[in-house]
């Protein structure tokens, strides 16, 4: 039994040999196989190549040309269409300035028409002054006429009763000595009948002298009566000036106040329109940029766009090119170019989903570009209908300042 044994391990050792070298066989027909399909390969896309590369370098290079033509020519539309957008602004922004330039003549024109309108206020509350100095010295005047002249009426009336009284008594004093001497002529009857005629001249004597006292009492009190009536006078005149200087006084200051109102509006305006102008500009600014970035990431997205379509072109190419490959190559293809090729479409996936955002972000921009549109449409109604509120508002204030003038105008009075 032991010898058996060895026996039968020789054979295995031997029969392990034979099988090595038969996979040794095997493995080199194998390389040598693959070596020849390798050269064969080689062979067959070289020479595949040789015959496709001019036919691909020319197709290359009319794409190359045409896309190029196309570039140049969408880039002088952009250029066109920027120097358009460009010109547009420029004629906006000289609009502005002119109309600038209008306001501020306005605003001087205005200012002079206010000045002139002060002055002639001015100068109608100077003659007024004038005219009420005129009319005081007048009632001053026309009081001390009055005055004197009935003074002069009582002197000539005191003087002509003091004159009748002295001429009654003097007569009386005459009537009474002729009396007398009548008397010591007379008899006695005669002279008994005459002093009852004597006493009735005393009665109408006393009489007379009490009419004197009565005369002297009336022009003493017609005396304080012409005094009560000179100061009365005065005071009325005294009073009726202080009212017209009252009034004067405070129809100056109702102008005045009216004028600084009138001042405050201006300024307020020429504020406010200055600060609109000035935010019309900025935004202005501000458009133009805006729409010149627009522009410009325009410009780059067509550009992104057409070079992904470029690509798309090349993959489709690629794509068609495997397609019509017979498919024994197809399977004899290496695993690398499976590799480069995967990665490839998925590079082509990634530029497509670019190109969609980069869509959707044009989308955006002109939905701005629209809205920086409107927004330049309301500035430029605001900038041609802004000049005409601003007349009607000066006219309108100018009417009611010529107003208030004419009223003060006929308030005064005419002498």
């Amino acid at each position: 039994m032991p010898p058996k044994k060895g026996k039968k391990k020789g054979k295995s050792s031997e029969k392990a040999q034979l099988n090595a070298e038969d996979e040794q066989k095997k493995q080199q027909e194998k390389e040598e196989a693959l070596e020849k399909f390798l050269l064969h390969q080689i062979q067959v896309e070289q020479s595949y190549s040789t015959t496709n590369r001019p036919k691909l370098g020319n197709s290359l290079k009319k794409t190359l040309l045409q896309h190029q033509n196309e570039d140049r020519m969408e880039e002088l539309e952009v250029q066109r269409d920027s120097e358009w957008h460009l010109e547009n602004l420029d004629s906006v922004v000289e609009k502005l300035e002119q109309e600038l330039v209008a306001l501020e003549r306005k605003k001087e024109l205005a200012q002079r028409a206010h000045q002139q309108h002060m002055e002639l206020l001015d100068m109608n509350d100077n003659i007024f002054l004038v005219k009420l100095q005129q009319m005081w010295i007048d009632c001053l005047r026309d009081t001390k006429r009055k005055s004197t002249s009935e003074r002069k009426q009582l002197l000539d009336e005191t003087q002509r009763v003091q004159g009748k009284i002295e001429l009654d008594k003097l007569y009386q004093m005459n009537q009474d000595m002729l009396q007398l001497h009548e008397l010591k002529t007379i008899p006695l009857d005669e002279r008994l009948g005459r002093t009852k005629t004597i006493e009735e001249d005393q009665n109408d004597v006393n009489e007379l002298e009490e009419r004197k006292k009565i005369i002297r009492a009336e022009t003493e009190r017609l005396e304080k009566a012409v005094k009560v009536l000179n100061k009365l006078n005065e005071k009325q005149c005294t009073l009726m000036v202080d009212a017209m200087e009252n009034e004067l006084m405070a129809s100056i200051s109702e102008e005045k106040q009216r004028c600084q109102e009138l001042l405050n509006k201006m300024n307020q305006t020429s504020k406010s329109a200055k600060e609109r102008l000035t935010r019309v500009c900025v935004q202005g600014n501000q458009a133009s940029k805006r729409l010149q970035a627009l522009i410009n990431k325009e410009e780059k997205i067509i550009r992104g766009a057409e070079i992904c379509e470029k690509l798309e072109s090349k993959h489709a190419g690629l794509l068609s090119s495997l397609s019509l490959s017979p498919p024994s190559e197809e399977h004899k293809v290496p695993k690398s170019s499976l590799a480069m090729k995967s990665d490839h479409i998925e590079g082509l996936e990634l530029l497509i989903l670019r190109i969609s955002k980069a869509k959707l972000v044009l989308e955006k921009e002109k939905k701005e570009t629209i809205n920086l549109r409107k927004e330049k449409e309301e500035i430029f109604f605001f900038l041609l209908f802004f000049p005409v509120l601003h007349k009607l508002h000066v006219s309108k204030s100018y009417r009611s300042s010529s107003h208030v003038y004419r009223d003060s105008q006929q308030s005064v009075p005419v002498q």
